[in-house]
């Protein structure tokens, strides 16, 4: 048999319950519930750089205060990168992005100012549709829009302004046409007509313009990479800034020793005084 506490904890246990769903059914609201975490696994890799990126457009914020003028002219940008060991190459090597990713393992991504393409260390293959969304994050990280230059992934109406330096660089490169070509199109053969059972003319297809895609340069394995540069030494003529530093050091030496030898002339002189 239950003791008089039990009965009475139990009572009061029972009426609390009551009042409680009595509440919540009067004033229409239901028991909390715990909200599930979502499943980070079954999510596509990089939707939110994706998502990221393209409201990027949509905001005011200049998302290319970090890039310099020099990349939009290219006489400006050829003379910025004459030198081996220029700042330019050397500011853009310090900006990394390391991220991990779910199949292709630590990705290290970086700016390669030469080659206008990102540089990555990488231990496996990464696919370029993973390479893209960690590049998307890059350009959003460290407001450089511009750089990311793949035409599907951008609006068709906000192309990227560095677009015209790899025109003109296709351009140049554009083969010539051989002279034979030239004189088989201009020779005097026939030009066969099309006939077709409609009587319409036959329209030529429009040329399609290719889309421009992202550069992506591979360095190797995680273990080629150097997150400290190593300082360069200057040569000067025949002899090195170190090399110049030790005959310093040297000479130095020289004058402390021949100061020592003046001190003790001198204590000798007063002494035979």
């Amino acid at each position: 048999m239950l003791s008089i506490k039990q009965f009475l904890f139990l009572t009061y246990a029972s009426i609390l319950k009551l009042v409680y769903n009595v509440f919540f059914v009067f004033y229409g609201q239901s028991q909390p519930t715990i909200e599930k975490a979502p499943d980070v696994i079954k999510t596509p890799y990089g939707e939110l750089y994706m998502n990221r990126f393209k409201n990027s457009f949509d905001d005011l914020i200049n998302v290319n205060s970090n890039i310099d003028t020099v990349f939009y002219d290219k006489t400006q940008l050829k003379d910025a990168l004459v030198e081996a060991d220029n700042d330019l190459e050397k500011k853009w090597r310090t900006r990394i992005l390391i991220e991990p990713t779910p199949l292709c393992g630590n990705v290290i991504m970086y700016y390669d100012a030469y080659k206008l393409g990102f540089a990555y260390h990488s231990d496996y293959y990464v696919p370029y549709d993973v390479l893209n969304k960690l590049a998307m994050k890059y350009v959003i990280t460290y407001h450089c829009r511009d750089f990311f230059m793949d035409e599907l992934e951008r609006p068709d109406d906000k192309p990227s302004k560095l677009l015209n330096l790899l025109e003109e660089d296709k351009k140049k490169e554009k083969p010539k046409e051989s002279q034979s070509n030239a004189q088989l199109r201009s020779g005097p053969f026939a030009k066969l007509k099309t006939y077709n059972n409609t009587n319409q003319p036959v329209k030529k297809p429009e040329p399609t313009k290719d889309k421009i895609r992202n550069c992506f340069i591979n360095r190797g394995k995680i273990a080629n990479f150097y997150l400290l540069q190593k300082p360069i030494i200057k040569k000067e003529g025949f002899t090195t800034t170190m090399v110049k530093g030790l005959f310093e050091n040297a000479n130095v030496q020289k004058e402390v020793f021949s100061y020592r030898d003046f001190k003790e002339a001198r204590q000798k002189l007063e002494a035979q005084q």
